[in-house]
């Protein structure tokens, strides 16, 4: 027996391969350990980035009157999952083994939000209980005001936010957003730009990131409407359509069935109160000159929808009080939708108050100057397009302004900043 064990330990046949089995243990185990250690720091890097974009995205939300804390939780999510998907460091494992954790403050506008990761490791758990899950954190608040100066309402549609051929569209300290989830939801193309505080998409943008200013945020959240909840105002007995070939004219409130229309060099003043355009447009047209301070025009009826021609002026500043205080231009949300409304006014730089147009396109075409003069502008619309190189300029100057801004609009959002 003792010869037999002598002979096992000084036969040499197989020696080998049992050396290198036992040396391979500790060597896969530095190799998987060190795997492990790429794979987390990795992971942890990448979650780290997605919780701080789902906090400073969430905080953003949370400046919204119209956004509660509990609805923190679903818009974080919203975020971290995109980025769970998208990052192919992240998607290593599955959605299931993410778990997302918010705390909101409204009081505070504060978003805290917590990841945990349970990935799979090839040793390190057996070493370490700390390697699992991944965890990190990020909280995100509000400073200083930034108020929503544009929204494109569509949730589906190409180009919900389209600009093209050299036309531009600034948007003064306040946000642009574009609520369609397709890839091309904004484009902005052919030497257009658009600078704003910040654009959010709720799907993606085409053209060049130079065309933008700053790099539109992506899979953003669609906003809410924040006059969804604005009654319409009343439609009263019809007076007689307008149409008006020269001179000066002045306007009472009222229904105007058939419309407002101008040709040739006319100028129409308006009384302050609403007037609502019934079942035809309001047409200018010709070198007409449209004036109104305090005036809000409401459109009801398939053909009812605005129209202003290149060579016109128009000075006109929302109400201060009533059904549309606030308000310049409001569409009847009962219309059809993608119904055009025109502008190609060489001077429209006065158009203080908000554009709505829920279920309208706003069109704004050839050389064009709008609001440039204006304290402040809202447009708010279920398409916009910017076509043929109009100069745009949504200012959101509202101290400086006697004309009220809509609950919603403004100010209701603040520059987000991690704090943890």
């Amino acid at each position: 027996m003792l010869g037999r064990l002598a002979q096992l330990f000084t036969n040499r046949r197989g020696n080998f391969a049992i050396s290198a089995a036992i040396l391979a243990m500790p060597l896969l185990a530095v190799t998987g350990g060190a795997i492990d250690f790429v794979i987390f720091s990795n992971q942890k890097t990448k979650l780290q980035a997605a919780a701080e974009s789902a906090a400073l995205a969430s905080v953003l939300e949370l400046g919204l009157s119209s956004t509660k804390e509990s609805d923190v939780k679903p818009i974080a999510e919203t975020y971290v999952m995109s980025n769970f998907r998208e990052d192919s460091a992240i998607s290593l494992g599955a959605a299931d083994d993410l778990k997302v954790m918010t705390d909101a403050s409204k009081a505070d506008t504060t978003v805290k939000v917590d990841l945990e990761f349970y990935w799979q490791p090839i040793f390190a758990h057996l070493v370490s209980d700390g390697i699992m899950p991944i965890k990190v954190s990020a909280t995100a608040t509000l400073a200083g005001v930034q108020s929503i100066c544009v929204i494109a309402l569509d949730t589906g549609a190409a180009k919900s936010l389209h600009m093209s051929a050299a036309s531009t569209m600034k948007a003064v300290k306040c946000g642009i957003y574009a609520n369609s989830t397709h890839k091309r939801a904004i484009e902005v193309v052919s030497s257009a730009r658009m600078a704003s505080a910040a654009t959010y998409s709720s799907g993606g943008y085409r053209g060049p990131v130079t065309s933008y200013k700053p790099k539109p945020v992506t899979d953003s959240p669609p906003i809410r409407d924040p006059l969804m909840s604005r009654p319409a105002p009343p439609v009263g007995p019809c007076k007689e359509m307008v149409e008006e070939t020269g001179g000066t004219h002045i306007l009472d409130p009222g229904t105007y069935c058939g419309g407002i229309v101008t040709k040739g060099k006319v100028t129409l003043k308006f009384r302050p109160g609403i007037y609502v355009i019934k079942d035809g447009p309001l047409k200018i047209s010709g070198d007409s000159t449209v004036i109104g301070k305090n005036v809000g025009f409401f459109f009801t009826g398939d053909k009812a929808v605005f129209n202003f021609g290149v060579s016109t002026q128009a000075k006109l500043t929302a109400p201060k009080k009533g059904p549309m205080a606030g308000i310049l231009f409001y569409e009847d949300r009962a219309s059809t939708y993608n119904r055009e409304f025109v502008i190609r006014s060489k001077d429209a730089e006065l158009f203080e108050g908000t554009v709505y147009l829920p279920k309208g396109k706003l069109i704004i075409d050839k050389k064009s100057r709008v609001g440039q003069r204006s304290a402040w502008t809202a447009i708010i619309a279920n398409r916009i397009e910017s076509r043929k190189g109009p100069q745009v300029v949504i200012n959101s100057n509202y101290a400086s302004s006697t004309i009220p801004v809509p609950a919603g609009i403004a100010p209701e959002k603040g520059r987000a900043l991690l704090i943890k």
